[in-house]
């Protein structure tokens, strides 16, 4: 004889909460209050997909001479009050300007930055470099204007630049 499926209620559980990361997480559900034996439970599989999010690079200044700050990035779509993803692959920060690198604006990129519950899309930033203005600086371009340079054997350096003169000492404007 065939039961009726009335007077019960089954029970569902699952370890994936609000705060899960993305994966496949495992739902169970068994009879609760389900009194009828002839009924066949099967779990299910709840999908939990990652979110899209960017993180765009934070713009820096720097001095000539200086080396590069810690570059830094500002996220938008994060869930959760998260403030910073969980970084499977953490990301790397590419900037072509160096301590040797003149005055200018460079491109920071990032290379790498896999996320564990977001697919993060990278927007790049800038880096300025501001002229350095030390007295060393002030001295070399004034070198550079003069015209009367000779070695220190009185020797004149004819038709030379003083900033493509080779090393060494001389006498500037007598």
């Amino acid at each position: 004889e065939i039961q009726p499926l009335t007077g019960g209620t089954p029970v569902f559980s699952c370890d994936a909460t609000p705060l899960s990361p993305a994966g496949t997480y495992v739902i169970h559900i068994s009879a609760g209050s389900i009194t009828n034996d002839m009924v066949d439970y099967e779990d299910g599989i709840l999908t939990v997909k990652k979110v899209d999010a960017t993180a765009t690079v934070d713009d820096a200044t720097r001095m000539e001479g200086d080396v590069n700050p810690d570059f830094t990035l500002t996220y938008n779509g994060l869930k959760n009050g998260e403030t910073e993803p969980v970084w499977t692959v953490a990301p790397v920060f590419i900037c072509e300007a160096d301590e040797t690198s003149p005055a200018g604006t460079y491109t920071i990129t990032v290379e790498g930055g896999g996320a564990e519950s977001y697919n993060i899309s990278f927007t790049p930033g800038k880096l300025t470099v501001e002229e350095s203005t030390t007295a060393i600086k002030e001295i070399l371009n004034s070198i550079k204007a003069m015209k009367d340079v000779y070695t220190i054997d009185g020797k004149k350096m004819d038709g030379k630049a003083a900033n493509t003169l080779p090393n060494g000492v001389y006498i500037v404007n007598g």
